[in-house]
């Protein structure tokens, strides 16, 4: 018989150098899902530890979904602790004593599912969009003088019409046309989201589900049509329930949805697919959906849902004027934003460069951390403005998180 159930270090190190031992813990994580029970620190364990570390480095969070048994207390934490969407934390009580019955509720002739209530649902869906507008916002997030709270987002340029009509609109339409994204964000229905280049259409996305998020009875999610698996037969219901899953709104991908609003960055319609995708959207329970897709795209893509019996109000990511590039300034340095906003402006004009957050959060950035660039000449300004751009960190990221 043992003398000890506590594993000291010998025996740590004795079973982490066990090549069988650890081939069997990798395999199991990577062939099933994973509950984690009774477990306070000690999923900081180094066996458990190195094989969730593996698992994500080698196959990602999207393979198998595993949970972790916790006290509703403990929930915010734990999501924060396993932000990596290796584990996902579900509560099975208040109190240590409720674990015993839920786990009872799982067995055969138990209850079938482990369930995520709305509100749980509603939290975890905002704390994601929240943790992804950070993201999106890291170059403003660096340089602001005072943080945003939970307006980590700008808000984005909205039109009801292309740039190039804005344009050449006189003042009086040029008002009729811009909207208000605030608002925009709380509107019902469908709405197709239009954007080029850089434009920001994920941030903007994110923006809209974030101002709505507080809708009683449903719950915001962003997924991306570039995920979805075409030979379902219920490709975006598919996509959803991944996606909701790996985060923790729903417990299984099998699990009840709540009633969801959606946003689907990248979209495009093809012939092959793109009907079946539209019909799986229509049968949706959903609060309301916005649709983000290219330039060019919209038109094929209202004539499908037109077909398909779908109504759909269109809008245009813009450009920035003058007031909005103030305002980026001011929440970066409100005392010299007036020289910040013209250094930048006259920037654009001069290199005929397009407005748009990305330029003109990258310029402000250069801006702030060289004063001699900010009363320099716009030639100095140009160089640095392109070395940024040609640096391997915020030519990979920048991308991927303002647009």
């Amino acid at each position: 018989e043992p003398q000890s159930l506590v594993p000291g270090s010998s025996d740590y190190a004795r079973v982490s150098s066990d090549s069988g031992t650890g081939a069997l813990h990798r395999a199991a994580g990577v062939n099933s899902s994973l509950i984690y029970i009774g477990f306070g620190s000690g999923l900081g364990d180094p066996n458990f530890d190195a094989v969730r570390r593996w698992s994500m480095a080698k196959i990602g969070p999207n393979f198998h979904t595993h949970y972790r048994l916790c006290r509703d207390s403990e929930v915010k934490a734990l999501r924060e602790l396993h932000s990596d969407g290796s584990v996902v934390p579900v509560a099975y009580g208040s109190d240590f004593g409720d674990l015993v019955p839920f786990l009872q509720g799982l067995a055969p002739g138990g209850a079938k599912d482990i369930e995520v209530s709305l509100t749980t649902a509603s939290e975890v869906a905002y704390s994601t969009l929240l943790t992804r507008a950070h993201e999106d916002s890291v170059l403003l997030a660096s340089l602001l003088a005072n943080p945003l709270g939970d307006r980590v987002l700008m808000p984005p340029v909205m039109m009801r019409v292309p740039q190039q009509v804005y344009s050449s609109a006189d003042p009086a339409a040029r008002a009729e046309h811009r909207c208000d994204a605030a608002v925009e964000s709380s509107q019902l229905g469908t709405t197709i989201l239009v954007g080029g280049e850089l434009s920001g259409v994920s941030s903007a996305l994110t923006f809209m589900l974030l101002g709505g998020s507080h809708r009683a009875g449903s719950v915001p999610l962003l997924v991306n049509y570039r995920k979805v698996r075409t030979t379902q037969k219920r490709p975006i219901e598919d996509l959803i329930r991944r996606e909701a899953s790996q985060i923790g709104i729903i417990a299984t991908p099998s699990s009840d949805l709540p009633v969801i609003d959606l946003a689907i960055d990248d979209f495009y319609f093809d012939k092959k697919h793109g009907a079946r995708a539209l019909a799986d959207l229509k049968s949706l329970n959903l609060g309301r959906l916005v649709i983000g897709c290219h330039t060019n795209d919209e038109k094929e893509l209202l004539a499908a849902l037109d077909g398909a019996g779908m109504d759909a109000a269109t809008l245009y990511l813009g450009r920035l004027n003058s007031g909005d590039v103030g305002a980026y300034a001011r929440q970066v340095d409100a005392v010299r934003a007036p020289q910040l906003a013209r250094k930048v402006v006259r920037t654009l004009t001069a290199e005929h460069l397009p407005s748009t957050p990305y330029n003109v959060l990258m310029l402000l950035t250069i801006l702030i951390r060289d004063e001699q660039i900010l009363a320099g000449s716009t030639p100095t300004l140009v160089d640095q403005f392109v070395a940024l751009l040609m640096s391997e960190g915020l030519m990979s990221s920048g991308r991927q998180r303002l647009d």
